[in-house]
Order: structure tokens, then C-alpha cells, then sequence
């Protein structure tokens, strides 16, 4: 493997707590090779290659449920937001050093429209590449359950930045119409389903003892036991073996370089 195991040693898993917005984390990343990759570093299961390699997020998600929402900090092989497919206006610099300032390549300036955010390390083994770049369009969920090791966090007065970005990037969906019509049937289906239950209208039956009433309603399979002949019995609520039944059964390519 294309890193020694020893540095790894500082990467622990940490508490949800400690996942909180504008932190940033470097965690050890595997994903699916590309047509647009570099260097294939692990043979995965099934055939598959992959890129095996330590990457930096950012996150931006607010509540704690065991994972947070994540925007990758990339350098796309140094070449910046020129790198082929790269979308430059989803983009921002990301820089650590409050001495030079944000880095941009001469024609990275004329296609970059985010504000620059600017990251305290927490030490200078951690400083930010001069190419490293923000993608707010892609949002990564990373599980509490993994190492990480936390490098720094966004300085105070650049979380607004990133937090506008992000919204640009991500704005909320509009509900608008309804995409679906119904048809015509669909609409027979509503209606139906809408009316209230049918009142049957009711006929007198002469009888040679007494005036029977019953429902016109047919009964294909005969007449229900608690269907009275008798008038006086007609309003007369159903013995307790008519009573219902409980039912016998119930019912862009991943693949650029950090």
C-alpha cells in the first residue's frame, strides 16, 4: 500500500458531537475508478479497481445523527478548477495562510465567482495546498463510525461564505405544480371514493301477518340472517355471532486527485 500503516496513527473515531459545521477532517477515502482517474492504488472485491487515498471535507451539516454532510476539498491533480470537467463556478479557494492570502492560476481568475474561505489549521503540517478548491456541489455523507483526524476548522468571518455557497449551490426545491394529471378514470376513481355511502330506498312488503320493510338491495348470495322480515325488529342491532370478525390473516467523475 502507497501509505505506511504508522500514519495513520493520529486517525481515531471521534463522537458525533465533535462533528459540527466548518470543521474540517482528513479521512482515509476509497472510491470506483473513473475514465478520468490517475493512479489505481487497491484491487477491490468483484473485479473492481479503486482509488484508495486520504482526502479533506468540509462539513456543513448542523445536527448530529450519527453522520454529517460533507463538501470535499480537492486539488484535481494540481491543475485547480482547469482540470477537464471541472465546473469552475461551483468552485471556491481554499486556503490556510493568512500571509499570502488566497491562490488562484492566472486563467482560474476570470472563471471563479465564489467568495475565498479560509481555514485555521491546527498545525502547519495540516496547511491548506495554494490549489486546493471548494466543491459545493457534491455532498458526501460520512459515517461517525470512521477514523478521521481533524486538521483545523473555517475561520469565524468566512463561515457566512460558506454558507452562501452552499445555498447557491443548493437551492430549495420548488414544490410548483403537480407534475401528474389524472386521467379520466382517475378522476371516476376520486369521485367515487369521495360520495357518501348509497341509501338504498325502502318498500313496503304486504305479508299475511304483518307489514314487513327490507331494502330493495339485492343479495346475490341470499338473504343476511340479520335482514328482519319483521318491522319492529328492522332497527334492531345485529346479535353478537353477526358482529364483525377479526380477519384469519392480517394484512462528473469521482475519480480526480485530492
Amino acid at each position: 500500500m502507497f501509505h505506511r500503516l504508522n500514519n495513520f496513527i493520529d486517525y481515531v473515531v471521534h463522537k458525533s458531537k465533535e462533528f459540527y459545521f466548518g470543521r474540517v477532517f482528513k479521512v482515509l477515502w476509497s472510491e470506483p475508478v473513473g475514465s478520468g482517474g490517475t493512479e489505481i492504488t487497491v484491487q477491490a472485491p468483484y473485479g473492481e479497481r479503486a482509488y484508495h487515498k486520504v482526502r479533506r471535507f468540509l462539513i456543513v451539516s448542523e445536527k448530529n445523527k450519527g453522520h454529517s454532510i460533507c463538501m470535499p476539498i480537492l486539488t484535481y491533480g494540481y491543475q485547480g478548477v482547469l482540470k477537464r470537467g471541472v465546473c469552475p463556478e461551483d468552485h471556491a479557494v481554499v486556503y490556510s495562510s493568512k500571509r499570502r492570502g488566497p491562490y488562484m492560476l492566472e486563467d482560474e481568475k476570470r472563471l471563479m465567482t465564489k467568495h475565498p474561505i479560509r481555514v485555521e489549521v491546527i498545525k502547519d503540517a495540516h496547511k491548506m495546498d495554494p490549489l486546493s478548491r471548494l466543491n459545493y456541489a457534491k455532498l458526501y455523507t460520512i459515517e461517525h463510525n470512521v477514523k478521521v483526524l481533524f486538521i483545523g476548522k473555517v475561520a469565524k468571518n468566512f463561515e457566512r461564505y460558506v454558507k452562501l455557497g452552499y445555498n447557491e449551490a443548493h437551492p430549495p426545491f420548488d414544490p410548483g405544480p403537480l407534475s401528474y394529471e389524472p386521467d379520466d378514470d382517475d378522476f371516476e376513481l376520486v369521485g367515487m371514493a369521495e360520495q357518501e355511502a348509497p341509501q338504498y330506498p325502502v318498500e313496503a312488503i304486504p305479508n299475511s301477518t304483518t307489514t314487513s320493510y327490507r331494502s330493495s338491495q339485492s343479495y346475490p348470495y341470499g338473504e343476511p340472517s340479520y335482514v328482519s322480515t319483521d318491522a319492529t325488529a328492522y332497527e334492531a342491532t345485529p346479535s353478537s355471532s353477526q358482529t364483525a370478525q377479526a380477519a384469519k390473516y392480517s394484512a462528473y467523475d469521482d475519480a480526480y486527485d485530492s
